[in-house]
């Protein structure tokens, strides 16, 4: 089997970051991580630092954190930023 000449191709996340500069289609997103778009409580009382780290958290990060996957690890980091 001959060898490929050149360089690999660039990933397409890379491409979509850079606003596919070569203007070519690119694949859908295969894979859709739920969002939400509300602040979920906190599964335990937190401080008022954990509170400000969780409110801006939740609000900035809407589009790439899961209220399903990430919410527990949230909630560990921010009881350690209370701590």
């Amino acid at each position: 089997m001959p060898k490929p000449v050149g360089r690999p191709p660039k990933p397409v996340e890379q491409k979509r970051r850079a606003g596919n500069p070569g203007k070519r289609p690119l694949p859908d997103t295969v894979i859709a991580i739920p969002t939400s778009s509300l602040v979920p409580e906190p599964h335990r009382p937190l401080g008022q630092a954990g509170r400000q780290f969780w409110d801006r958290i939740w609000n900035v990060g809407f589009t790439w954190i899961s209220p399903q996957m990430d919410i527990e690890l949230l909630q560990i980091v921010a009881e350690q930023i209370d701590a």
